[in-house]
């Protein structure tokens, strides 16, 4: 009785030590790669997404910005501080023009010409509103990708596509959103970037989804 005890108790510990080792085994060959993948991808969105908020960030600020000591001043008290430098100036050469001042002929002041009034020039923001993209830096498998990853940005409720107008993307488009491979609402395009997008839902309930990063797969044409 006691040796047949011993060998329950063997066997119940053998197959318990077989039943560890094959969810080992199950974990180091299936749940980690595909665990170190996912974080591998969300990195490359973040840093995407990142490069491409700064380079907007870096378009928005004027291009004819004035730098220097007269930065910060308006272009009228430019003008003001530079008469008072030529006014100081002549004050202090002034014994020395007033016998050439007498022999000289009069001189005609010189008077800008008027701007005429439908020459305004344009605001700096168009360039920027309607940026032309280079896609010669793009390769072809990035200009045929048509599938993305969709970052739900809960801190700013913002919704970033990685496809943009290289994937001849336009501000309007509808696209799918995929949970797995079931399409849980749709998204619209309000602003397209290069390789980058933001969308807003249109259907479905993305707020309420589980997860940050979701599927996009572009309609076929």
């Amino acid at each position: 009785m006691k040796k047949n005890f011993r060998k329950i108790v063997i066997g119940y510990g053998l197959i318990a030590l077989a039943l560890f080792f094959g969810l080992a085994a199950f974990y180091v060959l299936e749940v980690k790669p595909k665990v170190a993948a996912q974080r591998k991808k969300q990195a490359a969105v973040k840093r995407q997404i990142t490069t491409v908020t700064l380079r907007e960030a870096s378009n928005a600020a004027p291009a004819d910005a004035p730098s220097g000591p007269t930065a910060g001043v308006d272009a009228p008290a430019r003008g003001n501080l530079a008469d008072t430098a030529v006014a100081g100036s002549e004050n202090r050469d002034a014994s020395e023009l007033k016998t050439a001042a007498d022999s000289a002929e009069p001189k005609v002041p010189l008077v800008p010409s008027p701007v005429p009034e439908n020459t305004a020039p344009a605001p700096a923001s168009a360039a920027r509103e309607n940026p032309v993209l280079d896609m010669s830096r793009y390769s072809e498998a990035e200009r045929a990708r048509a599938e993305g990853t969709l970052w739900h940005d809960r801190a700013r409720n913002e919704y970033i596509l990685t496809l943009g107008a290289a994937q001849k993307l336009s501000v309007g488009d509808r696209l799918p959103v995929y949970s797995g491979d079931q399409i849980i609402g749709e998204v619209e395009v309000t602003q397209a970037q290069d390789v980058v997008s933001k969308v807003k839902p249109v259907s479905g309930n993305l707020a309420d989804a589980p997860g940050n990063y979701f599927k996009v797969v572009l309609p076929k044409k």
